[in-house]
């Protein structure tokens, strides 16, 4: 498990690349509009946890992500870097590109070296809109920043790992501009969480 940042780039105009979510691996434009661009930002673990990164991988790619990014954020427990995490990163991309052939994207989304908290913080304050689920974040939902924002095109998604966004974090995401949404009443799991929040971005913003 790990935090998980995920930007996608909308469709008609800026920077659009191939509606097929490329986790951050900019969406080539396409006659209809393909997805958004989305960029995921987590940070894997060992055994476990990398057979949870590696699912994670799979099943953004499967739905479109642009590109992936490793996290390494306050409660994460691994924290690969060097060597370990360029095996990772290798490990990662491998999976994407079997996602790719299994379900007929134009291409594999970029999957980057893990990044410390700071360097994600830069990152995402870059886009046009930062949604950060979060389970103690109350009464806006993702329907609701839509409502706000429909024509969003630069969206950044950020998962926190297994033990969570910590409240100093988010909170430095919101003064970066982050939008803290809810999931509903249920506590999620890192890797249910990115996928549904992926799949729920998607069907807002993307082609779902």
């Amino acid at each position: 498990a790990a935090g998980l940042l995920f930007l996608f780039r909308g469709f008609c105009g800026l920077r659009l690349r191939a509606f097929r979510f490329f986790f951050y691996d900019r969406y080539a434009g396409g006659l209809f509009g393909e997805p958004a661009r989305a960029e995921v930002k987590y940070r894997p673990r060992i055994r476990r946890r990398s057979v949870i990164s590696e699912f994670i991988a799979q099943k953004l790619t499967e739905l479109g992500a642009a590109k992936l990014v490793p996290v390494v954020m306050a409660r994460s427990v691994a924290r690969p870097d060097g060597k370990d995490g360029d095996k990772r990163r290798e490990r990662l991309e491998r999976i994407a590109l079997e996602a790719v052939k299994q379900c007929g994207r134009g291409r594999a989304p970029e999957t980057a070296a893990p990044v410390n908290w700071k360097e994600a913080l830069s990152a995402m304050s870059a886009h046009e809109l930062l949604l950060v689920p979060w389970e103690e974040a109350r009464g806006v939902r993702l329907t609701d920043v839509y409502t706000e924002r429909p024509g969003a095109r630069d969206i950044a998604l950020l998962i926190g790992p297994e033990g969570g966004i910590a409240p100093e974090e988010a909170r430095e995401a919101e003064a970066r501009g982050a939008r803290l949404v809810t999931l509903g009443p249920r506590i999620l799991r890192a890797e249910t969480a990115a996928i549904a929040s992926t799949a729920a971005v998607m069907a807002l913003w993307g082609d779902l």
